[in-house]
This record gives C-alpha cells, structure tokens and sequence, in this order.
C-alpha cells in the first residue's frame, strides 16, 4: 500500500508541547515553525513531510492536525 506525505499543521494544548517537541525533534523534524495562540493556550506546528504513521503518532500524543495538503511524493506506508 502506497501513502501520500503531506505537509500539515497540528495543535496541541500548551502543556503538552514539550512532548510533541521532543517526538517531532527525535524523529528530524523541525519546531522552528510554531505559533501560540492569542491566549497561549495551545501551540501550533508546521510539519512538513510527514506520514500517516507519523500522523497516528502525533495524534497518539494528543496532536490534532488543523490543516494538511499533499505533497508531491509518494512514500510506502511500511516507513515512518
């Protein structure tokens, strides 16, 4: 079976950030593109490239993902 990447964006509750930092850190993702919302309750996440098991993860973790767009290529589901 062949899945899609797609580049998303996923909240999580401020308080819960560090976890979600330190999974998208150990897995070579990037948290400079982050944001907090205006009353800094919940922490937002650009996250390119990623998969659904990466999604399933992040969801795991009590991510949400707000808004995601395909990328162009194709990954197998078998990788993370």
């Amino acid at each position: 079976m062949v899945e899609r990447i797609k580049d998303v964006i996923i909240s999580t509750p401020s308080r819960r950030s560090a976890q979600i930092e330190s999974w998208l850190l150990g897995h070579g993702f990037s948290t400079t593109h982050q944001t907090d919302s205006e009353d800094g309750a919940v922490r937002f996440y650009s996250v390119k490239e990623l998969s659904a098991d990466g999604r399933a993860q992040l969801q795991s973790l009590g991510a949400t993902v707000v808004s995601e767009w395909k990328h162009g290529e194709v990954q197998s589901s078998t990788t993370g």
